[in-house]
């Protein structure tokens, strides 16, 4: 079951990842209601990690992917448009994603990754002096390191 990705896209251009797609491969539409999230916690944690990482981002589905190799998901980074790639490299790992979500939830919106340029609705409030930036800043790195640097293999 482990090492596990996630790959969420706007687009649908599943295509591109065949080659690390396999028999146990769910392609999951993302909604807060979906029976699918409430049976497996752990992609909504990580649906979660991604919108946090990405606020200007609407994903619509997410490949999620067991018993992946490493190696495999070198190649789905340079391949990839707009998609966010994680990878749980181990069940332990999933305690740390369950911390790392609730912290989320407890920190809220990080407004620093949202470009003052931008044409949306939250543009504005990239002025925002935010009180807990270190803690926000602490979040994207061990989210880095856990879920992300994971994947290239040392």
């Amino acid at each position: 079951m482990f090492p596990k990705a996630y790959i969420f896209y706007t687009v649908p251009n599943v295509k591109l990842y065949l080659h690390i797609k396999s028999d146990k491969t769910s392609n999951v539409i993302l909604s807060d209601y979906s029976p699918y999230l409430k049976h497996h916690p752990d992609v909504h944690q990580i649906w979660d990690v991604a919108r946090y990482q990405h606020p200007l981002v609407f994903f619509k589905n997410v490949l999620v992917i067991p018993d992946v190799d490493p190696g495999n998901l070198t190649y789905a980074h340079l391949i990839r448009n707009d998609e966010a790639i994680y990878c749980v490299s181990s069940e332990s790992d999933l305690k740390q994603l369950e911390s790392i979500a609730s912290e989320i939830d407890r920190c809220g919106t990080d407004y620093s990754r949202i470009p003052p340029d931008s044409k949306y609705l939250l543009s504005p409030l990239t002025s925002y002096v935010n009180e807990n930036q270190e803690e926000h800043d602490f979040l994207h790195e061990a989210i880095h390191r856990r879920f992300i640097q994971s994947q290239f293999p040392a």
